[in-house]
């Protein structure tokens, strides 16, 4: 006799739990992003052998699409692609469900796999061969993209679309270096020189390829995520919800991403941090909480048309950049300024803080040169290495407090200690010493009056003042962990076979 737990799913006539009659129906046309239920379940069946049941379920209708992954425990892994059949329609309560079957069909054991949201944004209610439906997951803190098709040959594949490094060598893995003067030293005359506000967020390359939507990367190689990529696009919806004209294909741009609040400013860097690291459903969530929108501002290219522009005059980049602008909704352009006027006006209104996306200086462009850029920061932060943490001590006693008081630093991630930085918030403080592993190797962000010398080698801060952290520079992956928004790194890989025989 079926378990209870079983019975919930099953009458009597039904084929077995979750499928009452042997009728696939076809997707509906899909044509915007839906949310939609997914899971994906190891079945060792008695009859059909070990494969993975696929099912997407459509709110709408309260049908859960079903495909069998044969001869597998697991869906494919990035680039691979796999045989799929599609099977009869069950029930979206089903897909919760996972342990013995006892009904002739689908006799045998289903395993706890994958059960989650899926976004899909493309499906296909014909019956021709072709792309049936695109849909992504965001269980960890990089997306999964998958789509099912149908050849000619009637045959349907399910393909792991996921972007990696080493699909995508032409990304970007390194940040441009920057000449930095001081403030004092730029001349608002020169009229080679055009004057841009150094926007202070996390810097991202814009990959655009024609006829898709454009995508939003980290430089930065991963070191958790097996794709060694970072991506943000999904979560900016509206890049998703645009395509690339052919006039932009294979474009490459650098861009600043800031969050901007209901006011038109740019949040803390902190916060940004949280959207950026935590996952996609997490960051959407905070980000209607907040009243706060990500954007992106390109600032360079790297590359037209599959052509190497990070030589180019700025004149010619800026060219491109318009029609990037004009083509995608989060996507601005930063203020240009040319006349002697308008830098002059800049940089007041930068220094005196009533810019409403940036406090911390300019950056210099030649327009009709190919000259590296130069950038002038009014109060430059010092990025130091977190190398420990240590407990805040009672002046009067010289007992510890739960909570960290400040942190050993270096100038590189191995080298030397040489000193301590406090001023922590409180949660925060009592969260590094709960968790040191999650700050040590992070960049922290120090104000400071100036640096001590240790002969020819930088020393210690004089009154140093912790900033906060920095998004671009050390481990940042650790940040996922940091901000609290995300409880796992990566996606729990379904347990392996011979653990449930």
């Amino acid at each position: 006799m079926a378990a209870a737990k079983e019975r919930e799913h099953y009458r009597e006539g039904d084929l077995g739990p979750g499928v009452s009659k042997k009728k696939i129906t076809p997707l509906p046309t899909v044509k915007e992003p839906k949310h939609w239920e997914f899971s994906a379940h190891p079945h060792l069946a008695v009859r059909s052998g070990t494969h993975v049941d696929i099912r997407l379920g459509n709110p709408a209708t309260g049908v859960a699409h079903s495909f069998v992954l044969p001869k597998r425990t697991e869906l494919p892994g990035p680039g691979e692609m796999a045989r799929v059949i599609p099977t009869f329609d069950h029930t979206i309560p089903y897909m919760n469900y996972w342990g013995d079957i006892s009904t002739q069909y689908g006799k045998g054991k289903v395993v706890k796999g994958r059960r989650t949201t899926a976004e899909v944004y493309h499906a296909d209610s014909t019956d021709q061969a072709g792309t049936k439906v695109r849909f992504n997951l965001y269980e960890g803190t990089q997306p999964e993209e998958y789509s099912i098709r149908k050849d000619q040959e009637g045959k349907w594949f399910i393909h792991n679309k996921t972007q990696t490094r080493e699909n995508r060598p032409e990304l970007p893995a390194e940040k441009l270096t920057f000449e930095e003067i001081d403030p004092d030293e730029v001349d608002p005359t020169d009229s080679t020189q055009a004057m841009m506000p150094k926007l202070n967020g996390a810097h991202g390359i814009l990959d655009l390829q024609a006829g898709r939507a454009p995508r939003l990367f980290s430089y930065r190689v991963a070191k958790i995520a097996k794709t060694g990529l970072i991506e943000h696009t999904h979560k900016i919806p509206e890049l998703l919800k645009t395509k690339v004209p052919k006039e932009l294909d294979r474009t490459i741009a650098r861009v600043e991403i800031l969050g901007i609040d209901k006011d038109g400013k740019a949040i803390p860097l902190e916060t940004l941090g949280g959207l950026l690291n935590s996952k996609v459903w997490d960051s959407r969530k905070k980000q209607a909480e907040l009243g706060v929108k990500l954007q992106v501002y390109p600032h360079g290219l790297v590359q037209y048309h599959g052509k190497s522009m990070e030589g180019a005059p700025y004149s010619q980049q800026l060219d491109v950049l318009k029609k990037v602008e004009k083509s995608f909704g989060p996507a601005w352009l930063p203020e240009l300024a040319t006349t002697p006027e308008e830098k002059i006006d800049l940089l007041n209104r930068i220094r005196s803080k009533q810019h409403p996306l940036t406090d911390e200086g300019v950056v210099l462009v030649s327009p009709n040169d190919p000259v590296i850029p130069i950038k002038a920061k009014f109060a430059p932060d010092f990025d130091v290495y977190v190398r420990g943490v240590h407990p805040a001590v009672s002046g009067k006693t010289g007992k510890p407090y739960e909570r960290a008081g400040a942190i050993s630093y270096s100038w590189t991630p191995g080298g030397p200690i040489v000193g301590q930085v406090g001023g922590f918030k409180h949660d925060e403080a009592t969260d590094m010493l709960k968790n040191p592993d999650k700050y040590v190797g992070r960049v922290a962000r120090v104000k400071a009056t100036k640096v001590f010398k240790d002969g020819d080698e930088a020393g210690a801060l004089f009154q140093p003042r912790f900033n906060g952290w920095h998004l671009d520079k050390g481990e940042i992956e650790k940040a996922a962990m940091l901000y609290g928004f995300v409880d796992e790194l990566e996606k729990i890989s379904v347990m392996q076979l011979e653990r449930f025989q």
